[in-house]
């Protein structure tokens, strides 16, 4: 009995140990490696020098759907050489079918996947849709939970102060 409990207090332990905590603002991202629609893959290390807007969203998220028109019209206003977008679907979706969603509000945008959500846990994200605004150096300036009023100033000014 005592080797049972033994056992299960050292499998808890493990557990809890390979759970990761949400990542707080001012903390290093995780690192990732995603793909797009197309197939094509970009690692977190070849955004360095960049800052990122990390967004996590689903086909299924009626408030993602409403704020991802806003946030790709935004987003065309930026320096690409300074900002990048990183929509993240985390739907099991065909490719097509999200392909199929960011054409019909007219945008030419890559759309990324995270199957099952696997990076967007790695954040700590639990609620559609979450941004995370990710300074040059991969630390996390801002997380955004629910949708964003993508028209709202602040959003260009606090930008234009992490560049």
């Amino acid at each position: 009995m005592k080797r049972i409990l033994l056992l299960s207090f050292v499998c808890l332990l493990c557990l809890v140990h390979t759970c990761s905590s949400p990542v707080k603002v001012g903390q290093l991202g995780p690192a990732f490696t995603l793909n797009n629609i197309q197939g094509k893959s970009i690692a977190s290390s070849e955004l360095t020098g960049k800052v990122v807007l990390l967004h996590f969203w689903a086909t299924w998220c009626p408030p993602c759907l409403v704020e991802l028109p806003q946030l790709f019209k935004f987003v065309q206003n930026l320096d690409p050489k300074k900002v990048a977008l990183l929509a993240v679907c985390v739907d099991k979706a065909d490719p097509q079918k999200i392909k199929g969603f960011i054409g019909s509000w007219g945008y030419d945008v890559p759309a990324y996947l995270d199957p099952g959500g696997k990076l967007a846990n790695k954040y700590g994200t639990y609620r559609y849709p979450e941004t995370y605004i990710l300074d040059q150096q991969g630390v996390v300036r801002k997380k955004i939970v629910g949708p964003a009023d993508w028209t709202d100033r602040i959003w260009a000014q606090f930008l234009q102060e992490l560049q």
